[in-house]
């Protein structure tokens, strides 16, 4: 298990004092560049959105990096924009952060799939294209174009 970021003293002790920590690589944060292709190496991608009151609405940015890299992704997270995009794309599992019969049952799932050469998931080509940064990019001029009368 690779975790790459900073990382709070209670989760760094946590990955310390685990069973596999013999198994578990944490590296320091890391430029853009390298993290995405770290993304792009890994066999699945772990996603964990806070908890905190209000956090159901935001979507961070890595969200659609994680979704680029077209790895399946172990998202941790309340209900909320994150759950519902990474489901509506078939991206991966959603858990909440505690739930950890979830959590061991959407990892072992994951686990047997890599062992046994199946795929995890099949996601949504139709719904990732219309975030990559070309798409995007088409439908804000044809708004500026509509705003402008161009």
């Amino acid at each position: 298990l690779r975790f790459a970021g900073r990382f709070g003293g209670e989760v760094r002790s946590m990955l310390e004092q685990s069973r596999l920590r013999n198994s578990i690589e944490v590296l320091p944060y890391l430029p853009h560049s390298e993290s995405i292709r770290e993304l792009l190496k890994a066999d699945a991608l772990l996603m964990v959105v806070d908890e905190a009151e209000g956090s159901e609405g935001i979507v961070p940015g890595k969200v659609f990096e994680y979704l680029g890299a077209k790895k399946p992704i172990l998202t941790l997270a309340p209900d909320g924009a994150v759950a519902d995009l990474i489901r509506a794309a078939h991206a991966g599992a959603v858990a909440h952060n505690h739930d950890i019969p979830g959590i061991k049952a959407a990892f072992l799932e994951y686990y047997r799939n890599f062992v046994y050469d199946r795929p995890v998931f099949e996601p949504d080509e139709e719904l990732l294209k219309k975030f990559e940064r070309r798409e995007i990019t088409r439908r804000l001029a044809g708004l500026l174009d509509s705003i402008t009368g161009a």
